[in-house]
């Protein structure tokens, strides 16, 4: 890439920013959907198992369990933005994927590794969500209303285990899905390989660089979505009824 723009000036500095339209496009879908739509699933899945969770685990137990399950959920569902993502890393890693066209594998191709991306979805979410509802449901007492400091310690530590939970499925998921649209390379071919090749601790190379940089982008997105979430829904509470 730093081959690409040296010398052409302003110009060569989008040579540093490839997939930077899909890339934004993708981060702006998924935060909108992940953090909008999981208060509601989480309110879903207390009403209806709520008394459940709690005569297992206790009301505070029951609450933080509720919060997990439902980020479970919204991982899942995450998938149906999968091309975007495809997109981005294509552009990446493999532009001459894009001379080929970004249908050239079908559908099918921009899917590529969505079984993988659920469960990393899915066991990502459920730590990010879970972990923060650690910090929401067992710190600060009664209070009806959290503190900056707990939304932000809860967004840390959610972040955190978020990527260190997800990283083996987020690298077999970005091998997957680097190569051409058209590939037929397999989950498990590349989970076996990897194993095989470079041993357990492949599965979590690059993790540091990724808990400094996405971490705190994360921890950023995570609390100001909660507190806004939460201005909002005491704004609305205090408004008079007309």
């Amino acid at each position: 890439m730093l081959r690409d723009g040296y010398g052409k000036g302003i110009a060569g500095i989008g040579a540093l920013y490839p997939g930077f339209g899909w890339g934004f496009a993708y981060k702006i879908a998924q935060r909108t959907y992940k953090f909008g739509l999981q208060p509601v699933v989480k309110d879903l899945f207390h009403k209806r198992w709520g008394p459940a969770f709690s005569a297992v685990l206790g009301p505070k137990g029951g609450h933080t369990f509720s919060e997990a399950l439902a980020g479970c959920a919204i991982g899942v569902g995450e998938v149906v933005l999968l091309p975007l993502d495809v997109l981005k890393i294509k552009r990446q890693t493999n532009p001459e994927a894009f001379k080929k066209g970004i249908l050239s594998g079908g559908i099918a191709g921009l899917y590529k590794g969505a079984a993988t991306t659920a469960l990393r979805n899915a066991m990502g979410s459920f730590s990010l969500f879970g972990a923060n509802g650690l910090i929401k449901h067992y710190w600060g007492g009664k209070q009806e209303k959290r503190t900056l400091l707990s939304m932000v310690a809860g967004s840390t530590l959610g972040s955190v285990a978020s990527i260190v939970v997800a990283s083996p499925f987020d690298v077999v998921k970005t091998r997957l899905q680097k190569g051409e649209f058209t590939s037929d390379l397999k989950a498990r071919k590349v989970f076996r390989e990897i194993l095989a090749k470079e041993g357990p601790s492949a599965f979590f190379k690059g993790l540091t660089p990724k808990v400094l940089a996405a971490g705190p982008k994360l921890t950023f997105s995570f609390t100001m979505a909660q507190w806004l979430i939460q201005y909002f829904e005491t704004r609305l509470a205090d408004k008079p009824v007309a």
